[in-house]
């Protein structure tokens, strides 16, 4: 076994030592497409019981402290602190996380339509429905409550007619965030509807129009 005192020298000695730009890219593509071994209940409980206490830690009670830490030292610093991304960066940034490319991929187990679901583009489409009918429901007329939006075309039918697999191509689709195909509805009002969830997949494919 290696000694703590040979153990200090020799991280002494490679403090300060930074890698060569060759080095670097024999390194990312050693680890390149491979994944990382999920933690063991074991390993979660020790890296957990670590950070008990440990006020570096975000997150936890002291989250704030350093969070403030990371602020003062970003301030005057004018090559990060106020600037935008510009358009094609925000799109170079969202397509290198589509799919596969992202760090949470495991697999494709979420549905297609859940992830668009949970997209900002259906966020967008769904407040400007609220927004057009005065956060009102279309059919009782109340306001209030808790309201949805609801697809005239079935969602599910369109997702198949384009043949939709991911969030780039969902956003691609004109028809997908075309407001006359949405209406308000309080959630009452939305279960009544023919493509409700479920009902949806009785049409086989067909669209429906309520």
């Amino acid at each position: 076994m290696i000694s703590e005192k040979t153990k200090r020298l020799m991280s002494k000695a490679q403090t300060g030592r930074k890698h060569s730009k060759a080095t670097k890219d024999k390194i990312r593509l050693a680890k390149l497409g491979k994944k990382r071994k999920p933690f063991s209940k074991k390993h979660k409980l020790n890296l957990s019981r670590a950070k008990i206490g440990n006020t570096n830690s975000l997150g936890f009670k002291h989250g704030k402290i350093i969070k403030e830490f990371h602020r003062k030292k970003m301030l005057g610093n004018s090559y990060h602190l106020g600037v935008k991304h510009t358009e094609a960066t925000k799109k170079r940034i969202r397509e290198a996380s589509l799919g596969k490319k992202g760090n949470n991929w495991q697999g494709g187990i979420t549905k297609v339509a859940t992830s668009i679901r949970n997209s900002a583009r259906y966020k967008k489409w769904r407040d400007a429905i609220f927004l057009r009918d005065d956060y009102t429901c279309q059919k009782c007329k109340k306001r209030g409550v808790y309201l949805e939006a609801h697809h005239k075309k079935s969602f599910s039918f369109l997702l198949k007619k384009y043949i939709i697999t991911n969030n780039k191509e969902a956003i691609e689709c004109k028809e997908l965030w075309n407001l006359d195909n949405g209406k308000t509805l309080c959630l009452d009002c939305h279960k009544l509807t023919n493509n409700y969830k479920q009902k949806a997949n009785v049409t086989k494919n067909k669209s429906i129009i309520s």
